[in-house]
């Protein structure tokens, strides 16, 4: 078995490979380029080994391209993290100490070795990615936009402050159209000033309500091709399930609903004090994926029968209101994972998740 172990960076990209006895047997820097990258991959082919194996630091950012390329030849890749790598350079036998990319790739290959079982294994990119890409973008683009309903709230106030309660009803867009068209008359050159602000601002909105529109129902359409049943679920939108794909990416990075809930962070963390035994929040994990199960959850606790007796049933046991809910969001990581999982295995068969 040969393992190869990359430390990828903005500009370049160094490997190491090391034998199943943990020897080096080659070191490659190439420039993070396509090309590079093609280079790469023949320097591995050329070593001629009967299996191999990748770890790729950071194959979130700068690894990306690199990690999806080899999982489309049909190369073992793995996601090895910043921070396992330093401790295996600084305590690590036979991993030279000081800080270089060549040190880093060793580091990173000798963790792949031993502990390839329980590292996180990288598919290629799918709807799933798709997905976390659109939900961030439109997040970013509804932050703007409230950015900048702020600062209309702030010169709309002087000119017309008996309209700015409007902006957020039915009629909201007739109210931003007229300003965008320029309907805001003033004769005082101050007002007149902030009627011009106001226009472009009023423009800008709704290009961004156009943009968010838009990214809604592509998102929309992501979701219902890709697991419908999970919009089967009380509480869960087809926004919400979409950024839950997005998050979760390839479901097979889990092997258990327990792994599954402590990225999530909905696993609880005992804190027993003699014979009080008692668990708290945990704020490890994902928080995206917290806050969505957190959304279902409260949507549940109001219009679910089912949901609402179980919260009774947890505070009836001794539990505060708190925990009851923590208790609900913790099963309804195990509800979503096995739905995820259940989608897996009638879209492809053998328990995968397309990403």
């Amino acid at each position: 078995m040969l393992t190869i172990g990359v430390d990828s960076h903005k500009h370049s990209l160094t490997a190491v490979a090391i034998d199943s006895a943990g020897r080096e047997v080659g070191a490659l820097q190439v420039p993070s380029t396509p090309r590079g990258r093609d280079d790469l991959l023949e320097w591995a082919q050329s070593l001629r080994a009967e299996a191999r194996q990748w770890g790729v630091e950071g194959s979130g950012m700068y690894g990306r391209p690199l990690a999806q390329q080899l999982t489309r030849a049909g190369e073992s890749v793995h996601e090895v993290s910043g921070l396992a790598t330093s401790r295996e350079r600084r305590g690590g036998v036979g991993v030279h100490r000081q800080k270089t990319d060549t040190s880093d790739a060793l580091a990173v290959a000798r963790i792949t070795l031993r502990e390839h079982t329980r590292l996180p294994q990288i598919f290629p990119a799918g709807v799933a990615h798709r997905c976390k890409l659109l939900t961030e973008h439109r997040d970013n683009l509804v932050l703007q936009r409230t950015r900048l309903m702020n600062q209309l709230h702030a010169h709309v106030s002087l000119l017309d402050p008996l309209q700015m309660p409007g902006i957020r009803c039915a009629q909201g867009r007739d109210i931003l159209s007229a300003w965008a068209e320029g309907q805001v008359p003033s004769t005082d050159p101050l007002l007149r000033v902030q009627g011009q602000i106001v226009q472009q601002l009023a423009r800008l909105i709704l290009i961004y309500d156009e943009m968010i529109q838009q990214l809604g129902l592509e998102l929309t359409d992501l979701a219902k091709a890709a697991v419908p049943s999970l919009l089967a679920l009380r509480g869960l939108g087809a926004l919400t399930a979409a950024k839950i794909l997005g998050e979760v990416g390839d479901i097979r990075r889990f092997p258990s609903s327990s792994k599954f809930a402590s990225y999530c962070g909905v696993a609880p963390l005992e804190a027993s004090s003699g014979e009080r035994i008692r668990h708290r929040l945990s704020r490890r994990g994902n928080r995206k994926l917290n806050s969505a199960l957190h959304t279902i959850a409260t949507t549940q606790r109001r219009w679910d029968p089912r949901a609402r007796s179980y919260l009774e049933r947890k505070i009836s046991e001794g539990k505060t209101r708190k925990e009851a809910l923590r208790c609900l969001k913790r099963h309804l990581a195990n509800v979503i994972y096995n739905l995820l999982r259940n989608a897996a295995v009638s879209q492809s068969g053998d328990g995968a998740v397309a990403a």
